[in-house]
């Protein structure tokens, strides 16, 4: 997994707020991190070390839940998987039930579809557009 890479398009996909708003369950500031309170503020550079270190718990998670197929996932499906898991959190993301099954069958048109299929993917828009183009052909796109 390249995590420059992974950190750059992070930063695209979540935008920067150095005031804290309500983000559908929490409060979120930065670079799509958690606040503490609407109102709390953040620099630019303060914000993008919070994503690198929340970016590493995103990675944490993706290596838990895909720990039995690691060896199948090359570095763009598991940089779109290390984004959900950021966007979504572990729990969410194990909640893809059908989609977790075939990524461990190695059926990445089927992951593909059902993460397609999902709630997530309405919300987020063309986010969740390039990570299910990723999934099914397994190479990266920009923006």
């Amino acid at each position: 997994m390249n995590r420059t890479r992974l950190i750059a398009q992070l930063q695209l996909d979540e935008g920067f707020s150095p005031v804290a708003f309500w983000d559908n369950d929490q409060y979120s500031f930065g670079f799509g991190c958690r606040a503490e309170k609407e109102g709390d503020t953040i620099t630019e550079e303060a914000a993008l070390e919070l994503l690198k270190a929340e970016a590493e718990v995103a990675i944490a998670d993706f290596e838990s839940i895909y720990s039995h197929c690691l060896f199948k996932i090359n570095d763009a499906r598991a940089e779109a998987l290390t984004n959900m898991a950021f966007n979504l959190g572990k729990t969410k993301l194990l909640k893809f039930r059908k989609m977790n099954a075939a990524i461990g069958r190695n059926d990445w048109l089927e992951a593909a579809y059902q993460a397609q299929e999902s709630t997530w993917y309405k919300q987020v828009g063309k986010r969740a557009q390039r990570i299910v183009r990723e999934l099914s052909t397994g190479e990266k796109e920009n923006g």
